[in-house]
């Protein structure tokens, strides 16, 4: 609404004490979602453990009850995806990592597989990522790249967004909008914006993108480079 990120929290803070929040909507929902989160005793790491090397960080893997499962047998351990197993609806949103020069092409292929149509990109993407140059493997996976957008504010140039094209030889074929964080991260071990306003704006901005591209409401996929922030 115009106000400083600030001004819009000292609001807030004013607001908050009269609300009837224990009451509302979004509490009962936060509520239903967390008693549905199930605990890290029943969960297991063994196949991420075992191909951990094809994840950009071998720290950050996903539990097997929530990777995503590639149909195709050649690709069937990769691991550098997983659901958030407690969204409302079939399909929900995937945490994932920018991928490595070696898993574009799983990387691809889920995208295809789980009708994802939004990526945002909560931290800078490497120079030599996927939205540099076109991609074309072995399988029949081509990725053109269509557009590019900077963020054209007084106060920062903080997003990016592109548009790719990707193509599985003549059988399927998405167009997919990817709007990338260019913001600076602090390096104290806290890993926060360094500009917090720009970053809720960027994420305000992402929801607004991706309701109006995805109508379905099939989800997105979120990445960084290394997870740690989710």
């Amino acid at each position: 609404d115009g106000r400083g990120l600030d001004t819009f929290i000292e609001y807030y803070k004013n607001l908050l004490p009269t609300a009837r929040i224990e009451n509302s909507i979004i509490y009962d929902d936060y509520e239903n979602r967390n008693n549905r989160i199930e605990s890290d005793l029943y969960l297991t790491t063994i196949t991420a453990e075992q191909y951990s090397c094809c994840n950009r960080n071998q720290l950050f893997i996903p539990y097997d009850q929530n990777r995503v499962i590639l149909h195709s047998p050649s690709e069937s351990m990769y691991i550098n995806a997983s659901t958030i197993t407690n969204v409302i609806g079939p399909s929900g949103t995937i945490l994932t990592q920018e991928p490595m020069q070696s898993t574009l092409q799983p990387f691809f292929s889920m995208i295809l597989q789980e009708h994802k149509k939004f990526i945002v990109a909560v931290e800078q993407l490497e120079k030599t990522n996927y939205t540099q140059s076109e991609f074309v493997s072995s399988s029949g996976i081509k990725v053109d790249i269509s557009t590019v957008h900077r963020s054209k504010h007084t106060f920062g140039d903080y997003y990016k967004s592109h548009k790719i094209q990707i193509k599985h030889n003549t059988v399927r074929e998405a167009d997919i909008f990817i709007f990338e964080y260019t913001g600076e991260w602090t390096n104290d071990n806290t890993y926060l914006p360094t500009n917090l306003e720009q970053f809720v704006r960027f994420v305000d901005r992402a929801i607004c993108h991706q309701r109006k591209l995805d109508l379905n409401r099939l989800g997105l996929i979120v990445h960084d480079r290394l997870v740690k922030n989710f």
